[in-house]
């Protein structure tokens, strides 16, 4: 370890330039903080793998909003639900539910507000080591023969998933990872440009869901499909290209053939364990389970953690652990509680049988239901929008009556 130049000192280090660790090194060098960022990926923005569909609130965060013009390409006014028999649910709002993103171009904006702000980049190297958590961790990278080190009195993992602060640093993992597969493809018609595609049932996508998003070019769409069915979500996803609620939706020929124009397969970090620190490490996005357990969406949670932890560290004066312990509190209190309700949630729809799913998209075709779903929906907040129905239609919850007790415990939890 103690080969090599003398380590090189910063205030704090930031692994993984993705959204969520681009934003967090931008908000703590703006507070007058020595920022190293390290990103294992020779070029920022890429691979994508992600739908890059984020709740349009992303983009009050401080600082986000200069960055609508540049990186949205459509604005989401609702969706078609589509259940295992094939019934459609459509919703449809008169404000914007969420923003169709570039997600490449996105990430390379938040990094660029980084690195014009004074934090400095060291891209194309892996994190080898880490020690000294609790004082001053030291870190060790490499770039192809090239070795770097350099110590900071807080590291930040925001490495994604398969998060190697994460498991240096001995951190449980998320309390789940639901494998899946994204692609853009090309389609002979215009589709649909200002909704998406949700796509329910066993057949389709067991333990959760498929979906098309609008992506830029009145031809091109995104699909993808996540399912917590291991070793089966590429064959699902070539029956859900080939379907009938498919075609129906992109308002093509059922079975037509969708030619890529790219494909990626990814992991899903759901459930944020009891520990997301260790000393002067803490973890933050995707590294810590903090996607939405109802859609996946990591973009927001994560963006909005880091704020939170900018927030604590100029309150404290310093990056020390009582930030850190100060920043968690805030956390579980605010949207952490809400993705710990929707981690609830989600173990319901696991269990929720094709038939189910046909009788609750029926029963919220109700003219007054799908009122409160266009104006309570906020894809960030399902539980929300879960207690508002049931307490304007108790009828509901006995659709299914085994999840009764589920409801109860969310509404305890809620108040």
């Amino acid at each position: 370890m103690q080969d090599g130049p003398k380590p090189m000192k910063f205030d704090i280090t930031v692994v993984g330039a993705g959204p969520v660790g681009s934003y967090i090194s931008y908000l703590l060098s703006k507070r007058g903080y020595k920022v190293a960022l390290v990103e294992e990926d020779f070029e920022v923005g890429k691979p994508v793998q992600c739908a890059g569909l984020v709740n349009s609130r992303l983009f009050q965060l401080e600082e986000v909003e200069k960055l609508r013009e540049k990186t949205i390409l459509h604005n989401i006014f609702g969706a078609n639900v589509y259940s295992p028999s094939g019934k459609c649910l459509p919703i449809k709002s008169g404000s914007v539910k969420a923003n169709v993103i570039n997600r490449s171009d996105f990430d390379r904006e938040i990094f660029l507000l980084a690195v014009r702000d004074g934090v400095e980049p060291f891209i194309g190297y892996t994190v080898k080591s880490l020690t000294n958590f609790d004082r001053s961790p030291l870190i060790q990278a490499i770039s192809d023969s090239k070795r770097i080190s350099f110590n900071s009195d807080l590291l930040i993992g925001c490495d994604g998933a398969g998060s190697t602060v994460r498991r240096i640093a001995k951190l449980p993992n998320p309390r789940e990872s639901i494998p899946g597969v994204n692609a853009e493809l090309y389609v002979n018609n215009e589709g649909p440009q200002d909704i998406v595609g949700v796509f329910t049932g066993s057949k389709v996508a067991p333990g959760f869901f498929s979906w098309a998003i609008p992506s830029g070019d009145p031809h091109t769409f995104r699909l993808g499909l996540s399912t917590s069915g291991q070793g089966e979500f590429m064959s699902k996803f070539r029956s859900f290209m080939k379907s009938k609620v498919l075609s129906e939706f992109l308002g093509i020929e059922k079975g037509s053939t969708l030619p890529y124009l790219s494909l990626s397969f990814g992991t899903l970090p759901i459930g944020m364990p009891d520990r997301i620190h260790r000393g002067r490490v803490i973890l933050l996005g995707d590294s810590a389970g903090m996607a939405k357990p109802t859609s996946g969406g990591g973009i927001f949670p994560g963006m909005l953690a880091a704020l939170y932890l900018a927030k604590e560290i100029e309150e404290h004066g310093e990056p020390a652990p009582s930030a850190i312990d100060s920043f968690i509190d805030v956390w579980k209190e605010g949207l952490g509680k809400e993705l710990e309700m929707s981690l609830i949630l989600r173990r319901m729809v696991t269990e929720v049988k094709d038939n189910e799913i046909d009788k609750v998209i029926e029963k919220l075709k109700d003219d007054k239901v799908l009122n409160i779903v266009n104006e309570k929906g906020d894809i960030d907040k399902p539980f929300q929008l879960a207690l508002e129905l049931l307490m304007k239609k108790p009828s509901l919850m006995y659709l299914i009556p085994r999840f009764i007790p589920y409801m109860l415990k969310l509404r305890g939890m809620r108040y």
